[in-house]
């Protein structure tokens, strides 16, 4: 069960809610180089996200009555040491990481596969052995140290609310 919470946090939400009237830097400063950042105004670059790994080490689920839900906080230290790897050209690789939460689980899994649409500004996750499960996230921040994502919808006990995952380098 905790796998498919993973699982559907990863997949839930590519959040991109940040985008607003202003948009920072890129307005005021066109000439300015953010190599190595996020653009809202033109998409993830995806070698952000496909070079080297990440770890979550956030998750918060947040109701439409701002209830908030410490998901990263109830997972069990063996999920919380997995890493995900983005691998080109859709794989999502997830590494059990230091401790496996059952013993006949393999080490490595590439079982998800991974797209990103709407200019770049969403991912997609798709989880092969739960009967081609999607969700979709906003991509609220990606550099090369924080990739941000966040879905809305996410149901817990019949309430609506969202999801936020915080993923940084292993």
């Amino acid at each position: 069960m905790k796998k498919y919470i993973l699982s559907a946090l990863i997949i839930a939400g590519a959040g991109f809610g940040l985008l607003s009237c202003n948009n920072g830097d890129y307005d005021a400063n066109p000439n300015t180089n953010n190599n190595g950042v996020y653009n809202p105004l033109k998409g993830v670059d995806v070698s952000l996200l496909t070079t080297g790994s990440w770890k979550m080490s956030s998750a918060i689920w947040v109701s439409q009555s701002n209830d908030t839900l410490d998901i990263f906080g109830d997972m069990d230290e063996c999920e919380k040491d997995n890493i995900f790897t983005f691998s080109q050209p859709d794989t999502l690789i997830t590494d059990e990481g230091a401790s496996i939460c059952f013993s006949g689980d393999p080490q490595v899994r590439k079982d998800e596969i991974w797209s990103m649409f709407s200019n770049n500004s969403k991912i997609k996750i798709s989880d092969l052995t739960n009967n081609w499960a999607t969700t979709e996230w906003d991509i609220v921040t990606l550099t090369n140290s924080v990739f941000v994502i966040r879905h809305s919808g996410v149901v817990f006990n019949n309430v609506s609310g969202t999801t936020t995952a915080t993923y940084t380098r292993p």
